[in-house]
């Protein structure tokens, strides 16, 4: 078996002890993929042969889709993906507090 690592490292554990690194990625280098991948997304969407054809409603899907096999492809694509993704983003949103002070200038 062939195994190929972009990153290998040690880290010191809270106990002092070693722990090997293999492909560890930084919050930073996470977002950078991300915001890369859904760009490249968005940009290539008007290749669709009938896109203009589209409703409001199939882009709405279709960014969020994006969105999702952005943060991640392997649990979010296809449909049952898709589904499970959607399921989490209203999760998320229901937990959502929204301050609409900023909009409006009141409390």
């Amino acid at each position: 078996m062939n195994l190929k690592y972009d990153n290998i490292g040690v880290k010191m554990d809270k106990q002092n002890r070693m722990k090997i690194i293999i492909d560890e990625v930084t919050k930073q280098d996470r977002m950078d993929k991300i915001v890369s991948y859904f760009q490249n997304y968005v940009a290539t969407y008007s290749d669709q042969q009938n896109y203009k054809t589209y409703s409001d409603r199939i882009f709405i899907d279709d960014m969020l889709y994006g969105i999702g096999i952005a943060i991640n492809k392997n649990k979010y694509q296809n449909a049952v993906g898709y589904r499970l993704w959607k399921k989490e983003l209203i999760k998320y949103m229901n937990n959502q507090t929204y301050d609409f002070s900023e909009l409006t200038g009141k409390l």
